[in-house]
């Protein structure tokens, strides 16, 4: 308000003056209004209690008057390249959120700090998987002689070795002995479609791939590519010699390449080096105070980078890694059960099933003491009751697995947990479209520093210094800052809270996924020329991706659905598809993906609707309808093309079985993927087992 001053009145007796006009209610969300007297200029800002407590209007006071203080001084300048920041928050941020500095054995590799443990403890238990175990020594005998096998095929400093075979002790073998070789390992999930697992053999130019028994018929011998069965190379492998090879392997060598989704329609592999995974070690031990004596679990899919997270710091310090079965994992119930018989002191599980193991586990007298998760938004939890810390964790692939830790507490029942502060050496700075820091409580990029960075992106120069970009706020030589491309905040308490993504990457089931890339094959298949892939939270935080299509006559959603199949994992392929006359466009041109309609009961449950009639299907429909969170499910709707996935399979499987004390295997759910079907087969199958105890009841007789 520039209104002149205004002047004190007097009409006879009656004298009249300015006084301040005071609101009991906010006009508006936020308000400034300034008004001019003799001294200057005074101000008062309004604001919705709703919104803002007194402790973050005071914070945009300060930096109101920094920016005008800074406009004063550099009038010449544009305004978005001005800093609201006193030097004060500047110190807040960059040292006192950011003091991380801490030791860490940064000369050596993931094989030497795994060795001088053999050396420690050769007899203590290394590995579990069902009935197989093996000791210190074992297993650091059998990767030597692998080591010694790849090393005489022609394995060297940084050959990228491909290993396809599921969790297992042989996996860590493998991946133990391609490190001591020199080499870099690449997992390759066995469920990838061929497509996508020829499209990373070819971009790591790998000469020689691992695989098992069940998973070789995947790759095709020839063209250069040696495929080694190590259940067939047995006898091979094990004719050679035990001991540890002399070739040194250096921390600044590449330790493995991951790929995860990219939006130009192919995956893209991040080089993660030994020096970050050591560091991550290093960090891990200490925060979560691991010893010789601790049992962990390793139950992350190995194409996944928080697999070597489970494997890679318990067997540097003498502890026992767990493996645990697919049937086992992916049900809480069946979780806790595991735990307590194998007393697991530390465990990773997936963000999706922390919501019913903390239920199921409340209360209960267990061995654990750190429950980790990550990899998606962790809702609001209550924690009462728990007698085991859980802490949330943040961290993309090109941070080594984990950047930022938080531990719940009482108060995070009241609102979604942060992602916390940054881990032992990692630098965490939020910062805006001009490469400046933001304020406390303000939105911007989340960029990462420090030593765990990955190297970049395998073949891909263009995108490495897209993403890996100089650090504008050290001075140290080389230093670089990885943009996630996630929006986040600092809270007061000096935690991040976690925001959402800024282009079109989302997660789901704790997987990275561009929707481009899905849209990218898309157009490839020739099967469909408009269509547009969005995720779409249905309920309890979960997302699902949805494909809207304009309707033409050649559009054919199995066929569709059978070639995304063929070239994107699983959990990348959209299971329920809406029919649109048009897609919305912007005023540019481009598809308005916030006008799209949210998907209907009709398009979630298909549009023929045929009640259960038995009572086995009225049950299972109960069942489908708790896990998939809708109203109602016909009998002939397939499973896993109304919202259905493998988690949720598993915990449908746990529920019949604890229901309706009916046993179903996981193999069954996916054969018999509709209520008709699955209730048909049960049926007939209690009545043969019916048949079969009548009979043997006779024999006894």
């Amino acid at each position: 308000n520039n209104t002149p001053a205004f002047p004190t009145l007097h009409l006879g007796e009656l004298q009249l003056s300015v006084d301040e006009a005071r609101h009991t209610t906010s006009q508006f969300d936020l308000s400034f209004n300034t008004i001019e007297n003799a001294k200057g200029l005074n101000g008062m800002v309004e604001y919705c209690t709703d919104l803002y407590d007194d402790k973050a209007i005071r914070r945009i006071i300060i930096h109101f008057k920094n920016l005008i203080t800074a406009i004063v001084k550099n009038p010449a300048q544009k305004i978005g390249e001005l800093s609201m920041l006193s030097p004060t928050e500047n110190h807040q941020l960059l040292e006192e959120f950011n003091n991380t500095e801490a030791a860490y054995p940064k000369d050596l590799s993931i094989i030497s700090l795994f060795e001088e443990q053999v050396i420690a403890t050769p007899g203590a238990t290394a590995l579990v998987f069902e009935d197989q175990q093996l000791t210190y020594q074992q297993l650091n005998e059998r990767s030597n002689q692998l080591a010694q096998y790849l090393t005489a095929k022609g394995v060297t400093s940084e050959t990228l070795v491909p290993v396809c075979i599921e969790r297992s002790i042989e996996t860590i073998i493998c991946m133990l002995g391609i490190l001591k070789a020199g080499g870099a390992y690449v997992p390759i999930d066995p469920a990838y479609p061929l497509e996508r697992i020829s499209y990373m053999m070819d971009d790591t130019a790998a000469f020689i791939v691992l695989t098992n028994n069940i998973t070789r018929s995947k790759f095709t011998a020839g063209q250069g590519i040696e495929v080694v069965d190590i259940e067939r190379e047995a006898t091979e492998i094990n004719k050679q010699p035990t001991i540890n090879l002399q070739n040194p392997v250096t921390a600044h060598q590449l330790a493995y390449v991951i790929y995860t989704s990219g939006s130009t329609g192919k995956p893209k592999g991040v080089m993660i080096e030994h020096k970050g995974v050591s560091n991550l070690i290093n960090w891990h031990n200490l925060e979560y105070k691991v010893s010789h004596s601790s049992k962990a679990t390793a139950m992350a899919g190995i194409g996944f980078d928080a697999f070597g997270w489970e494997v890679w710091p318990y067997l540097s310090v003498g502890a026992s890694v767990h493996i645990v079965a697919d049937e086992t994992r992916l049900s809480p119930g069946a979780l806790l059960a595991f735990f307590i018989s194998h007393n697991i002191t530390h465990s990773f599980i997936s963000t999706a099933l922390v919501p019913e193991f903390a239920d199921l586990s409340k209360n209960k007298l267990i061995s654990l003491q750190y429950l980790l998760t990550g990899g998606d938004k962790l809702p609001t939890l209550d924690i009462t009751g728990l007698n085991y810390k859980l802490v949330n964790n943040y961290g993309p692939t090109e941070t080594t697995v984990v950047a930022t830790k938080y531990t719940l507490t009482e108060k995070d029942k009241l609102a979604p947990p942060p992602i916390g502060n940054p881990i032992a050496n990692t630098k965490l700075y939020i910062l805006n479209k001009q490469w400046q820091l933001v304020p406390v409580g303000v939105a911007g990029e989340i960029c990462v520093g420090g030593e765990s960075l990955a190297r970049g992106y395998l073949n891909m120069p263009g995108l490495t210094a897209e993403k890996f970009v100089d650090n504008p706020l050290s001075q140290a030589a080389g230093s670089k800052l990885y943009r996630t491309g996630d929006l986040g905040r600092w809270l007061p308490d000096g935690n991040i809270e976690y925001l959402g993504r800024i282009d079109e990457q989302v997660k789901i089931r704790g997987y990275r996924i561009e929707l481009g890339e899905i849209e990218s094959v898309l157009l490839q298949s020739g099967l469909c020329s408009h269509a547009v892939v969005v995720a779409n939270e249905i309920k309890r935080g979960e997302k699902r991706l949805i494909g809207y299509y304009v309707a033409e006559a050649s559009f054919n959603k199995e066929a569709i659905m059978s070639y995304l199949k063929q070239h994107l994992p699983e959990y990348m392929v959209p299971s329920l598809w809406i029919k649109l006359e048009s897609l919305p466009l912007t005023s540019n041109g481009k598809v308005d993906k916030k006008a799209l309609p949210d998907p209907e009961l009709s398009d979630l449950t298909g549009k023929n609707y045929v009640a259960p009639l038995t009572e086995l299907e009225k049950k299972l429909a109960t069942i489908w309808q708790d896990m998939l969170q809708i109203e109602q499910v016909s009998i002939h709707d397939n499973f896993f093309e109304i919202g259905g996935h493998s988690l949720l399979a598993m915990r449908v499987i746990s529920t019949i079985q604890k229901d309706l004390n009916v046993q179903v295997a996981v193999k069954e759910l996916f054969e018999f993927t509709t209520i008709s079907e699955l209730s048909k087969y049960l049926e007939i199958r209690t009545k043969v087992q019916e048949t079969s105890n009548e009979e043997f009841d006779l024999l006894v007789i």
